[in-house]
């Protein structure tokens, strides 16, 4: 049946794959921007501004499920402000999003949210969606994330959040910085390289957000990451075998990651080995279930 999808941040990197596989599925795609765009890879655009819980109410014409990927990137450097940006740029959306819902007296039938693995403690333990959450601000940031999420209970069907891990696309997100060191020829492990990286194709995260919208019985938190996490050892190991590049050592100290990297060095020395097995039990299939063969697509045309 067709779906007429509303996506915030529809023009980030997994939001531009979600457009045209949706399109291509033959669903109608708008998506919400700060900008001042009126199209999009074939979407509609829509101008909003959560900040001041405004938007442009005709985005919500039609709509049946909605996607939320909004939010300021971790990348940038941590100051006091920008941790507070990242969090309000993920908070604020739902709030206005179900204030003009409710002015229009409009329900939807999923609202589907973007969340982070980083929710969980550092560990070699593996995590499910009932485990412990951890007391970093990275966790910190999911939290709030999930939470304001909740307050959308009244204006749809069901809520589904997706705790991503590291997302592997060659042309965008976290896997770059490792391509540049690896074609540098310089890779090694990062910190003791023990920590545990859970991963997920792009062309995977894709098909989980499909797989959310189409099964009605997908409600709750689940984690979309790939059955296998990787140490850092071994991600950087592949990825230097995948690319025909030298794999060196001595590790890099995670002294000298906190020096350059402060607090943010927690995105790559902290352990974060995530179960997939929630999505599996409920039928979900992954087009790659292991690291050296989700690079070998992404990396080698």
């Amino acid at each position: 049946m067709t779906k007429t999808i509303l996506i915030t941040g529809g023009t980030g990197f997994v939001g531009t794959r979600l457009i045209s596989r949706f399109l291509k599925e033959g669903h109608k795609i708008s998506v919400l921007t700060t900008g001042n765009r009126t199209e999009y890879n074939g979407a509609k655009c829509f101008n909003w501004n959560p900040s001041k819980e405004e938007m442009d109410e005709a985005a919500l014409e039609n709509v049946t499920d909605i996607i939320h990927l909004a939010g300021a990137s971790i990348s940038e450097k941590w100051t006091p402000y920008y941790k507070q940006k990242i969090i309000d740029s993920r908070t604020q959306g739902p709030r206005t999003l179900k204030k003009y819902l409710l002015t229009r007296n409009h329900k939807i039938n999923s609202f589907i949210s973007a969340s982070g693995v980083s929710i969980y403690p550092d560990s070699q333990e593996l995590a499910t969606e009932n485990s412990a959450h951890d007391q970093s601000y990275i966790a910190s940031v999911c939290e709030h994330w999930e939470s304001a999420v909740d307050i959308m209970e009244s204006v749809c069907e069901r809520i589904v959040k997706l705790r991503i891990g590291i997302v592997l696309d060659k042309n965008a997100g976290a896997l770059l910085p490792i391509l540049k060191i690896v074609k540098l020829g310089i890779a090694s492990p990062l910190g003791s390289g023990k920590q545990y990286m859970s991963w997920i194709a792009i062309k995977d995260l894709v098909s989980v957000f499909s797989w959310c919208l189409e099964n009605i019985t997908a409600t709750g938190v689940y984690n979309a990451v790939a059955p296998n996490p990787a140490t850092n050892a071994e991600f950087m190991k592949v990825t230097s075998m995948t690319l025909n590049k030298p794999y060196i050592l001595p590790k890099v100290p995670a002294v000298i990651m906190k020096i350059v990297l402060g607090e943010m060095s927690t995105l790559v020395l902290s352990s974060n080995r995530v179960s997939s097995g929630k999505l599996l039990s409920q039928g979900f299939k992954f087009g790659y279930d292991h690291l050296a063969e989700a690079l070998q697509d992404i990396l080698i045309e």
